[in-house]
């Protein structure tokens, strides 16, 4: 199935200006129908899930040039990219929660020195 600029906003929530700006890049390449002098592109679902690929990569931060050559290179390796990065996101949650985790334990441990401390110093007075 085909689809027209507007059904692809929608699709993906991307404005026409990124979604241009992909085409223009020459990461996209819809198929293009010319009509009284204006361009027309047709999308197809392959090409809304790349535009869908592409916002998440670049939410990532994966530059243009590092999206152009994802796909110029091997366009099937986006998705083991995206669900590594996404796995590795997982992991990286863990182990801040570990690290807050610790470091709580770090502060009422430092508190209870520091207790045991001003006990010891009263003692001896």
């Amino acid at each position: 199935m085909e689809y027209r600029m507007k059904k692809v906003i929608e699709k993906t929530g991307l404005t026409e200006k990124a979604i241009r700006f992909y085409i223009a890049k020459g990461i996209l390449s819809p198929r293009e129908v010319e009509q009284n002098g204006r361009v027309s592109y047709f999308f197809s679902d392959e090409q809304i899930e790349m535009l869908n690929n592409i916002y998440l990569l670049r939410y990532f931060g994966f530059s243009i040039k590092q999206i152009k050559i994802l796909y110029n290179n091997n366009p099937e390796e986006i998705q083991e990219v995206l669900m590594r990065h996404d796995a590795l996101q997982k992991e990286k949650k863990k182990i801040i929660s570990m690290w807050e985790e610790n470091s709580m334990c770090i502060s009422e441990i430092t508190n209870v020195d520091q207790l045991v401390e001003c006990l010891q110093k009263s003692k001896n007075i």
